[in-house]
């Protein structure tokens, strides 16, 4: 899509999710961590959480050196994820992924996705949309490490 006729990138939403991610702090007390920093575009995220015994996410704290669309996607990402485990992540990284790759018009169930949809215009921006959600996936990964 052309640029000039695509929707605003950063719109009020946008914004105001990416001041909330300061509610979820990065907290290197917390027993998984993963540490991720994309290629694309430079932005570096640090996820930090701990799980309950059915792996169930029930601390989380993220700290994302991104544009306002990474951090926002970061945002959404913390104030949804606790209760939820490695296959709901997983499954929301898919559909954004394919949402924001591919013609596909469904974007996810994930609480708030829908925000996110101006990114697909953005092909620069993509990878740091989906880069909270690939770095939670490595931090999950890392339990009984």
């Amino acid at each position: 899509m052309n640029q000039s006729a695509a929707k605003p990138l950063y719109t009020r939403e946008i914004l105001q999710a990416a001041m909330s991610l300061a509610d979820h702090p990065f907290d290197d007390t917390l027993p998984y961590k993963a540490e991720l920093r994309s290629q694309t575009c430079g932005s570096r995220v640090m996820i930090s959480l701990a799980v309950d015994s059915a792996g169930d996410i029930t601390k989380f704290g993220i700290k994302a050196e991104a544009c306002a669309l990474g951090q926002a996607s970061a945002a959404i990402l913390a104030r949804h994820i606790t209760g939820n485990n490695s296959a709901d992540v997983e499954s929301a990284l898919h559909s954004l992924s394919g949402f924001l790759h591919e013609d596909s018009g469904q974007i996810g169930n994930w609480p708030d996705l829908n925000m996110l949809r101006p990114a697909k215009d953005y092909p620069a921006r993509r990878d740091s949309v989906l880069l909270p959600w690939r770095a939670t996936l490595i931090a999950l990964k890392n339990q009984g490490n």
